[in-house]
């Protein structure tokens, strides 16, 4: 039943983030404490006392002077934790009378430096419990101090990491025995400064690649402008070569080009001489050869087709039609002897 309730007291004790629970802790503790005779529970009551009411705890120390092992051996803490200079005392006083208990008295001037070093963020105290905690051994060691002993080791390992994850029974002793709570928050402005300064690096950034972004995109835009520029007077400078070339055209052409034109609508505007004559010739007497086949069918005499024909021939000529003298004689075509021939 003690053994149960106990571990109760000690699990709200170290659990304990307000001053109630710590509070109820104890008194639970006292009553273990005053109604038996339990080692491990007196080691608690005293730790308890030096974390819980420092003040009583110192008052009761000085006052009582017992041969309790537990009360002088937390009677250093006492002290710490109401910023007392009289722990080291405390300590020399513990190694007088118990001297025989080498590795404890080690530990505890370790824990007394480390209290103080935390403090007072003094590194050399820091450092001398380092190695005090060196030439502690762990078997020699009473057994409730085991697990300020391993807490001790891996503070010294590892110092105190945030990102670790620690046991209840670790931060307890970091923060109350130890008294590294002031160190722990220390780091824990430091990671909230490093992370600001991290958010800020990361914001100026971005803030400088969206500027410089930015920089490009105007830039590019201005190139584009001045492409566009130089593209529109590249435009211009071409129709007006191309007016003033079109106007100097239209005032006065060169030989040459007059020569070309010429040549060029000399088929449209002038007679070929020989190649239209020799044309007509041909359109005349296929035309004279069909009127005479026509006035042959229409016309039996042969006289009167004779007379017809040149009649015909007559006409033609009278409007406009350039027919060979000669060709008005119809004899020379043989017309006389037309229908006689076999």
């Amino acid at each position: 039943m003690q053994r149960a309730e106990l571990e109760a007291a000690v699990s709200r004790l170290i659990t304990a983030t307000e001053p109630e629970p710590a509070q109820k802790s104890l008194e639970a503790l006292t009553v273990l404490h005053e109604n038996s005779s339990n080692y491990e529970a007196d080691y608690w009551y005293f730790l308890a006392r030096a974390v819980v009411c420092p003040e009583e705890s110192v008052k009761a120390y000085e006052e009582e002077l017992t041969d309790d092992y537990w009360q002088r051996y937390w009677g250093f803490l006492g002290y710490c934790n109401t910023g007392s200079p009289k722990g080291g005392a405390a300590v020399d006083r513990l190694r007088s009378v118990f001297g025989q208990r080498e590795d404890d008295i080690r530990l505890a001037e370790a824990v007394y430096y480390l209290a103080r070093g935390f403090d007072a963020f003094e590194t050399s105290m820091l450092g001398h419990a380092g190695e005090l905690a060196s030439s502690v051994r762990r078997e020699y060691l009473s057994k409730p101090l085991v697990p300020v002993y391993d807490t001790l080791q891996r503070l010294v390992r590892e110092n105190i990491r945030l990102e670790e994850k620690y046991t209840p029974m670790e931060t307890f002793v970091l923060v109350d025995v130890f008294r590294a709570g002031k160190y722990i928050e220390y780091l824990c402005a430091e990671q909230a400064r490093k992370e600001q300064e991290a958010r800020e690096a990361e914001a100026r950034r971005e803030q400088e690649a969206r500027e410089a972004e930015a920089k490009l995109e105007r830039e590019r835009q201005a190139a584009e402008q001045a492409l566009r520029r130089k593209q529109a007077e590249l435009s211009a400078d071409r129709s007006k070569r191309m007016e003033q070339e079109m106007a100097r055209l239209g005032g006065a052409k060169p030989a040459a080009t007059q020569q070309a034109d010429s040549k060029a609508f000399a088929g449209y505007e002038t007679v070929v001489p020989g190649t239209k004559k020799r044309n007509w010739g041909k359109t005349i007497l296929i035309v004279v050869v069909c009127l005479i086949a026509l006035i042959r069918a229409a016309v039996p005499d042969p006289g009167s087709r004779i007379a017809a024909i040149e009649a015909g021939l007559r006409l033609w000529a009278r409007r406009g039609v350039s027919v060979p003298g000669r060709w008005t004689r119809v004899a020379d075509f043989g017309v006389g002897r037309c229908g006689r021939r076999k």
